[in-house]
C-alpha cells in the first residue's frame, strides 16, 4: 500500500484504463450521507447531476436544495430546457452548517429530461457526465470532490459504466463517491 499525500489515509496504485501509466488512485467510494460529510467539512465541492429543466424535486438534489437553498437560484439562472447545458454546471458556494470552509456545490446537467422514463431508457447522457466531469478536473485541480452516485440513480444511468467514466476523467482531483444512505 502506498500512501496518498493529498491524504494520509492509504491508497493504491492502480492502472489507468487506456493502459497508460498507473497513478495513485484518487477515487475512493465510501457509505454514508453525502451532505452531513460536506457539512463537517469533509470535501472542498459537491457535485450533482441535474436535467435541464430546472427541477430538484427528488432524490439527491432535492435533499440538497432542502439543505442548500441557493443551489435553486443557481440553477433558475441558467436557461429552461436548454440542451446546451447538458455537460455544464452552475455553481453556488456556501459556509455549511458546521465548518468555517467554503463549500462549493455544482449543479451538473448530466440529463437534459428528469425522472426515469418508464420505457426502460435512461435519461443519463454519458458524453454529458464525459464532459462535466473532465471540467471539473481542470477547473478545481488538487481539490476535493464529493459526489453521490451520479446519473445512477433516477436518471437511470449504469453505474459501472458511470464510475469508469468518473475515473477517466478526474486525475487531477481527489474524488469521493458517497454511497448516500438516505
Amino acid at each position: 500500500m502506498l500512501v496518498d499525500p493529498c491524504n494520509t489515509r492509504p491508497s493504491v496504485l492502480d492502472h489507468h484504463p487506456t493502459g497508460s501509466p498507473p497513478r495513485l488512485l484518487l477515487l475512493d467510494e465510501v457509505e454514508g450521507d453525502l451532505i452531513q460529510m460536506a457539512k463537517d467539512g469533509a470535501f472542498d465541492l459537491i457535485a450533482h447531476g441535474c436535467n435541464c429543466f430546472q427541477t430538484m424535486n427528488a432524490g439527491v438534489a432535492l435533499q440538497l436544495a432542502t439543505q442548500f437553498p441557493e443551489i435553486r437560484s443557481s440553477d433558475r439562472r441558467t436557461i429552461y430546457g436548454d440542451r446546451a447545458k447538458l455537460g455544464t454546471y452552475s455553481s453556488t458556494q456556501v459556509y455549511a452548517n458546521n465548518s468555517a470552509r467554503l463549500l462549493t456545490i455544482l449543479n451538473c446537467y448530466t440529463q437534459f429530461r428528469y425522472g426515469r422514463p418508464n420505457n426502460g431508457q435512461t435519461n443519463c447522457d454519458y458524453t454529458a457526465i464525459k464532459a462535466v466531469m473532465t471540467r471539473i478536473n481542470t477547473e478545481f485541480e488538487g481539490r476535493h470532490l464529493g459526489i453521490p452516485k451520479i446519473g445512477a440513480g433516477l436518471a437511470g444511468g449504469k453505474w459501472s459504466l458511470i464510475r469508469q467514466i468518473i475515473f477517466s476523467n478526474t486525475p487531477n482531483i481527489r474524488v469521493t463517491i458517497v454511497h448516500h444512505l438516505q
